[in-house]
């Protein structure tokens, strides 16, 4: 159930910021999809907040919140991207 209503509530930011109602980062909709496991779509929507220049992208390296993202190639790619690489 909660699961659901995770999903509910990223579809309904999402659709909000796609119809300009309100300016949505695209982080929260990364967040909301790491929370529920989805990788595809948290990959996804970490590339639209970095092409939206969105300040979580200082965070990639040091927060732990990512760890279950650090294994998967395209993180360590949007990691060097944002210049955080060393």
């Amino acid at each position: 159930m909660r699961l659901n209503r995770c999903e509910n509530r990223a579809r309904g930011w999402q659709v909000r910021g796609e119809w300009g109602l309100y300016p949505v980062d695209p982080a929260a909709f990364a967040w909301a999809y790491m929370g529920m496991g989805k990788k595809d779509e948290t990959l996804a929507w970490l590339d639209k907040a970095y092409a939206r220049h969105s300040n979580i992208m200082d965070t990639l390296k040091v927060d732990p919140a990512w760890d279950p993202q650090r294994s998967d190639p395209r993180f360590q790619t949007l990691v060097r991207r944002v210049g955080l690489a060393q």
